[in-house]
């Protein structure tokens, strides 16, 4: 069988990772797979949007529902970027990016999978001093 595999890069505070995603999956099923590679519980609201700013709201943003496949997506016009918001009231912004990489299917890797980190995941729950 020959998958589509395509390399996306996430992006959240100083953090990021480049993972590799069947392209059929959908937003849905990637935003469960972007909290757990940052350690977040999934407790939280979230959208999927397009924007150039990056901000979740303004006159530029387009929702775009989480049913959609990560190809429906790709390429993005307009100079936008695909946002996730997770957490209505905490606001954290995730970047997903789709790179340039041809990623070959291997039918022993289990996708989707990470395959490089930089930096620090942010915490999403930190201890704060009263």
């Amino acid at each position: 069988m020959n998958k589509n595999i395509w390399q996306l890069k996430i992006q959240c505070c100083d953090a990021s990772k480049k993972c590799e995603v069947d392209s059929t999956y959908t937003l849905e099923d990637l935003c469960s797979f972007i909290l757990k590679s940052f350690n977040f519980d999934n407790d939280h609201l979230h959208k999927f949007y397009l924007s150039r700013s990056g901000r979740p709201y303004g006159q530029d943003v387009i929702e775009i529902s989480s049913s959609s496949k990560i190809h429906d997506i790709f390429p993005i016009r307009d100079n936008k970027s695909l946002f996730l918001l997770f957490d209505f009231g905490d606001e954290w912004v995730f970047k997903i990016s789709k790179t340039i990489k041809k990623v070959i299917f291997d039918s022993n890797k289990h996708y989707p999978i990470i395959t490089e980190k930089k930096g620090v995941n942010p915490e999403q729950y930190p201890d704060y001093e009263e």
